[in-house]
């Protein structure tokens, strides 16, 4: 999970050396990934700890609330199974000012097919969907809930990791960050893990910083989503579509969403407003997408028109959270999207109706512009 527990201002690599070493990172499947996703463990919180555990290393930045990166976090993530709990640690060997401290502990259990945070640090629960999971979290030791969201990636090696800082209904900061997994570290002789490692940490360093922007030019995104119902059931994968096409300046952009329906469900967005919602018919939103430079991070909004969705959002980072209510519906969307090394956006987003939550869809999607 890993917090904003210690925090990093010194030089980071240099673009040239991250371009480098992002073009050796691959977001490739995984046998392990999908017997775990795919219903072959039954229950959820087992299936979330196979593929979850392990010893995961990360260099997550943290932002304000407004958007404003404040450094680097230097997070290792271990996770043991200690009969029906499971143990993390959370290490974090430098000490800095901001929510500082030296590391966090925390037993999770099973309860049913949710993960419940039994402290001493970390109190709440989680909900797996999939590789994807959700979660409310109370941190004592900075006395503020987290929302939590944790999606790993196709490869199971690679997580990325996101949360929002709140104190009551007051958003304090954020966290974002990519991790990666490898359980050899410390036992690799050769150290050539140690090396891989250190040269991922060292291009997350840069990697984190780096603002979620669209470019200024036709750009199309997509790729394959699980469509979960909110009791944890797997419906069915399709195919998830968004365009940006740019106005009349780097600001404004027509922004076309589009999810396919599953087998047996025709008739496509008219049955998903009529259903208040239910996404297994597809979804498709033209919206009026705006962004703005406000202090130091980009605020984003969708303006309608009649027939999509209207609403706003904010960027961490390569991350960027966003809130839509789709016109003449009771339906809310609330969503995070996520930049994986730079050609790939990793989504969950959360279908509500009547401020209840329904549906879960998330995915990893590539650009296919110009493909």
């Amino acid at each position: 999970m890993g917090g904003p527990s210690s925090v990093i201002r010194r030089p980071v690599t240099n673009k040239h050396q991250a371009g480098r070493l992002q073009e050796r990172l691959q977001l490739r499947a995984s046998a392990v990934m999908d017997e775990a996703v795919k219903g072959k463990v039954e229950d959820k919180a087992d299936a979330w700890q196979r593929i979850a555990g392990g010893l995961w290393w990360g260099r997550p930045a943290i932002f304000d609330r407004e958007g404003t990166f404040q450094g680097l976090v230097k997070a290792v993530r271990k996770s043991e199974a200690d009969g029906i709990e499971f143990f993390h640690r959370y290490m974090v060997p430098n000490r800095g000012k901001a929510l500082e401290f030296g590391g966090i502990e925390l037993r999770t259990a099973n309860k049913g097919d949710c993960r419940v945070y039994l402290g001493k640090d970390l109190y709440g629960y989680g909900v797996p969907y999939g590789n994807l999971l959700l979660g409310n979290v109370y941190n004592h030791a900075w006395k503020q809930n987290l929302h939590v969201w944790v999606q790993i990636m196709p490869d199971n090696i690679t997580q990325a990791y996101t949360n929002v800082l709140f104190v009551g209904p007051n958003m304090e900061a954020g966290t974002c960050g990519i991790y990666q997994r490898d359980d050899s570290y410390y036992t690799d002789t050769t150290n050539a893990t140690q090396q891989r490692i250190e040269e991922f940490l060292q291009f997350q360093e840069v990697e984190s910083q780096e603002p979620y922007v669209i470019p200024p030019y036709p750009t199309h995104y997509k790729g394959r989503v699980q469509v979960w119902s909110a009791d944890q059931q797997l419906h069915g994968e399709t195919d998830l579509s968004i365009e940006w096409e740019p106005t009349y300046d780097f600001y404004h952009f027509v922004e076309k969403v589009k999810l396919g329906g599953l087998e047996g469900f025709e008739g496509g967005m008219a049955r998903f407003l009529e259903t208040d919602g239910d996404v297994r018919y597809g979804v498709e939103l033209d919206n009026n997408y705006e962004r703005h430079a406000l202090y130091h991070s980009w605020h984003h909004r969708f303006q309608g028109p009649p027939t999509s969705a209207w609403g706003n959002g904010r960027t961490f980072g390569r991350c960027m959270y966003f809130t839509q209510n789709v016109h003449h519906t009771p339906v809310f969307i609330q969503g995070r999207n996520y930049i994986v090394y730079k050609d790939s956006i990793a989504v969950a987003w959360e279908f509500h109706t009547r401020g209840e939550r329904k549906w879960v869809v998330h995915g990893l999607l590539d650009n296919v512009t110009n493909k």
